[in-house]
């Protein structure tokens, strides 16, 4: 059964503390099952651990996730130990989404290497899933050489904390099968999304793995009000700060219109096939959380009709 997330406005120019916690509040009263938020590094929105950080202190059930933290641009055991500590602090609601990134401008403000990223990434996790084991943190590698103490404090579940890898390349999907417990999917679209479980599930084969122990997960934007496209066209003026060119067709992609076609549009994603669905904001208005669980109610029942 499909689990649904919302994204938090933090990479909406003039998120404040309170449009934030209220928010994240909200989401949880409404019922949605996870809050997440994404990263960059060169652009003003929130900082993403801070962020969720903050919403756990106002919650107590909604899973906390990033929908993508760029990992080569940061230290793997600062990474291990911040969502480690944060899944602490939750009480145990955290997963971890990796990605390489794309944007270079947040390799260099931070110094890293923009090339070779995604051999960097391999060793990332293999050093992460070191350090939330508690074992002392031996590894040598190409690109990164640790040999010191366990790193602390433990994931509160055992194993760990869930870690996907997100990003739609061919390479990043066979990285996932490979070292992931899960993919996370971006903004990619109706079309890619639908495609994800049967793209997956051929990759899981060709890799020797089951694809019914590997879990997905994809993310779209949400645009509702009382007047349709009115509510889609401002979301979008809203996004365009973050992303100087949508990459993707509103009148297809954004889950928009009014409930049971806003509805249509959820089912049409081939959401029914994921473990998890994540509505992203273009707007601060939590009126829209409220529109939204209309909308999923009307999606969930939809499919629950097909399947009958």
């Amino acid at each position: 059964m499909v689990r649904w997330g919302v994204g938090l406005p933090g990479h909406l120019p003039g998120a404040t503390r309170a449009r934030i916690l209220d928010w994240a509040s909200r989401a949880e009263e409404l019922g949605f099952d996870s809050l997440w938020l994404g990263d960059r590094i060169v652009f003003p929105n929130l900082e993403l651990a801070s962020t969720l950080a903050a919403a756990a202190a106002v919650t107590r059930t909604v899973e906390l996730s990033p929908t993508t933290l760029i990992a080569p641009i940061r230290a793997p055991l600062e990474v291990a130990k911040t969502w480690a500590t944060l899944d602490v602090l939750s009480g145990g609601r955290v997963r971890l989404v990796l990605s390489i990134g794309h944007r270079p401008d947040d390799y260099a403000a931070t110094g890293a290497p923009f090339r070779e990223r995604g051999s960097r990434m391999d060793e990332f996790v293999e050093i992460i899933r070191l350090a939330w084991s508690g074992a002392p943190v031996r590894y040598l590698g190409r690109h990164y050489r640790v040999d010191i103490g366990p790193v602390g404090p433990s994931p509160v579940r055992p194993g760990g904390i869930p870690l996907w890898l997100a990003g739609d390349a061919l390479a990043a999907r066979r990285r996932a099968v490979r070292l992931g417990d899960g993919h996370m999917s971006g903004t990619a679209g109706r079309e890619t999304t639908r495609r994800l479980r049967p793209d997956f599930d051929a990759l899981c084969l060709a890799a020797g793995r089951d694809p019914a122990t590997f879990p997905l997960g994809a993310t779209a934007y949400f645009a509702l009000g009382a007047r349709p496209a009115t509510a889609l066209s401002k979301g979008m003026r809203n996004l365009l700060p973050y992303y100087g060119k949508l990459h993707w067709d509103p009148e297809v992609d954004v889950i928009w219109g009014a409930t049971n076609e806003a509805a249509r549009r959820i089912v049409a994603y081939g959401a029914a096939s994921l473990e998890t669905f994540v509505f992203l904001p273009s707007s601060f208005d939590v009126a829209q959380l409220e529109r939204l669980r209309d909308v999923v109610d009307a999606a969930a029942n939809q499919i629950a009709g097909r399947r009958a």
